[in-house]
């Protein structure tokens, strides 16, 4: 166990064999099994290597059905797909090679010789992201932080909306005690992959250090709203239009039906208008108009005076409408299958909005935030 702690699995491994063999109940075990035949699989010849990844697949799938996990196996197990075969890193068959023998060199905990073969496949694939990562990951080994940053940074330069770099950025910086950059790395991550779980891990991370939970603020009342793990698609309860003259609670939930006539009208029409052509799906568009309507005739009776004393939620909604921050909140807290799909598009054109959310609501600084750094700015990267 303690040669599994230091990362030296391939000498963990046999002992690792004859604990699980020993007590195959032992979770720990177990996950540190898979975790070593993960890496000795970069040691093996093709065929045998395929073999490590199937079985430390269904020992991980095994782990996972029957208990938690650590963030690593948890990790490892999303990676590992069912047509198990040997990551292919580039399509220049040199850079490829190169990367065989980083991965095998740093399976041997050789870091000198496996950050040598990934920086030759990246004189080979100057935009392979896997090796400027890899060199990264060898200092970050070795403890020389300070070096692993600048090869983050450095990946980040060559795909900014891959998770991975950002998160490993994030970890080192945790490493070097600096939460509050580390923070704004976990957030870029989520910004890359929202949709991924890893990518809240690191967050998460954070947070433990941080003593903050992070979460999405509840802008909907839970009574209103979709039963929890419902998804988004369906157009929420109560929401039936109150009858004419019918006196409008304080709260604000007289507006709701807004929401389910404002979904309807998308799904009879506004879909098809917008999407010629396209089946129907519950999009990005709908989803936070629906919100839209509701949140502004809230907000007009608050500021008629109409309504004394909104709804905590709702008045979350409307704060969320009046910073124009409703698409953002839809995408990362109120996302499902349709909506997803708008992420990408949403994201080019408003990359600043989705960090302003998840910075001031959902993982809020305790020192706060200054507008510029809310603003997203690529790293820069010193060759040296």
């Amino acid at each position: 166990m303690a040669l599994a702690d230091a990362h030296r699995d391939l000498e963990a491994l046999p002992m690792l064999e004859e604990l699980a063999k020993a007590d195959p109940k032992d979770r720990i075990v177990q996950e540190r099994l898979a975790v070593a035949l993960i890496t000795r699989s970069a040691t093996q010849k093709p065929a045998e290597a395929i073999e490590s990844l199937r079985r430390a697949r269904s020992i991980l799938l095994g782990l996972r059905k029957t208990g938690p996990m650590s963030d690593l196996g948890e990790v490892l197990a999303d990676g590992l797909l069912a047509d198990v075969q040997i990551p292919t890193f580039s399509r220049r068959s040199e850079a490829q090679t190169a990367m065989g023998e980083g991965e095998a060199a740093f399976a041997r905990r050789d870091f000198e010789a496996a950050r040598n073969a990934y920086q030759k496949a990246l004189a080979l694939d100057p935009q392979l992201y896997h090796a400027s990562l890899f060199v990264g990951d060898t200092y970050f080994a070795q403890g020389q932080l300070d070096k692993a940053c600048t090869w983050f940074q450095r990946t980040i330069l060559i795909d900014a909306n891959k998770e991975t770099a950002h998160r490993y950025l994030g970890d080192t910086l945790l490493k070097k005690n600096l939460p509050d950059a580390a923070r704004l790395a976990y957030i870029d991550a989520i910004i890359a992959e929202p949709y991924s779980r890893r990518t809240w891990m690191g967050l998460g991370n954070w947070g433990r250090a941080a003593r903050i939970k992070p979460q999405h603020p509840r802008a909907v009342p839970e009574d209103l709203d979709v039963a929890e793990g419902e998804g988004t698609d369906a157009p929420g309860k109560a929401g039936a239009k109150p009858p004419d003259g019918a006196a409008a609670p304080d709260g604000g939930y007289a507006h709701w039906h807004l929401y389910a006539e404002t979904r309807a009208a998308w799904r009879k029409e506004r879909f098809a208008t917008k999407h010629p052509g396209s089946a129907y799906r519950h999009s990005l568009a709908e989803e936070a108009d629906a919100l839209r309507q509701v949140a502004r005739a809230i907000d007009a009776d608050v500021r008629a005076g109409r309504i004394k004393q909104p709804h905590p939620c709702f008045s979350i909604l409307v704060q969320f409408e009046r910073e124009g921050l409703l698409e953002a909140y839809v995408l990362f807290a109120r996302a499902d299958d349709g909506i997803s799909k708008d992420y990408e598009e949403y994201r080019q054109k408003h990359r600043g909005k989705l960090r302003r959310y998840l910075r001031k609501y959902v993982a809020p600084s305790r020192d706060g935030d200054r507008d510029e750094d809310l603003v997203f700015r690529p790293p820069t990267f010193n060759a040296g």
